[in-house]
């Protein structure tokens, strides 16, 4: 019983010490309050900050310009070369029709439509790998691989679509 007797003697005596000097308690007792909202502000902007960073990390991606002289076998064997990259997460072939036809639905989009010229206009994109990864670490060491190949004309780290 004497640890309980101590506990209340403890308690009687912050009661009666909080009160023969109440201003200077307020005070310690406001800046503890204020120092703990502070800190609880601080936490919130660094978890929003984090979760910021988490979603614009997971939409880093590369694409590698393609030559337009590469076989289908070849492209077959670079998509199976660059799946096995670490840190690839999936790799889309888009052709150089397949991309002109994104460009004319993102201009119907926001209500225009695209002006290549005269009617007979042979104006096209090029054909390309479109990587997702799993890691935007990845994304250096993929683009050099990239880079290195022959039949890759360039290499374009982005990101996709929000």
């Amino acid at each position: 019983m004497p640890f309980l007797r101590f506990i209340g003697f403890s308690i009687v005596r912050a009661w009666q010490g909080f009160w023969r000097n109440a201003m200077m308690s307020l005070a310690a007792t406001a800046t503890v309050i204020l120092m703990l909202v502070l800190l609880s502000a601080l936490f919130i902007v660094i978890t929003g900050l984090n979760a910021g960073l988490d979603f614009i990390e997971r939409k880093v991606a590369v694409t590698a310009e393609l030559s337009d002289d590469l076989s289908v076998p070849g492209l077959e064997q670079l998509i199976a070369e660059v799946e096995a990259y670490p840190g690839v997460a999936s790799v889309a072939y888009i052709s150089s029709a397949a991309a002109m036809e994104r460009l004319r639905e993102s201009y119907r989009e926001v209500g225009r439509e695209l002006d290549l010229g005269d009617s007979d206009s042979r104006i096209t994109l090029f054909a390309s790998l479109e990587i997702s990864l799993t890691d935007a670490d990845a994304s250096g060491d993929v683009g050099a691989a990239l880079a290195a190949h022959d039949d890759v004309e360039r290499v374009l780290t982005k990101q996709t679509e929000y």
